[in-house]
């Protein structure tokens, strides 16, 4: 089963401009929504896609432009 991490408005970007406004909606509607391991938004319960954030992945942004010498 895949798992899934409580969507925080403060940390998690959306993705693109249309992300932001489908995130939005649900958020106003009082959608609760979760964050999958791909960045794709769902919302609780009947598991609506609302959107997607940005992701990075944390091991290529830590070596980006150093060499392991």
């Amino acid at each position: 089963m895949e798992t899934l991490r409580p969507y925080d408005e403060l940390k998690d970007e959306p993705r693109t401009g249309w992300d932001a406004e489908s995130i939005g909606y649900a958020l106003a509607a009082g959608k609760t929504l979760y964050v999958d391991g791909n960045g794709d938004v769902w919302t609780e319960g009947a598991r609506e896609y609302a959107g997607r954030i940005k992701n990075e992945c944390p091991d290529t942004a830590a070596t980006v432009g150093h060499s392991s010498n």
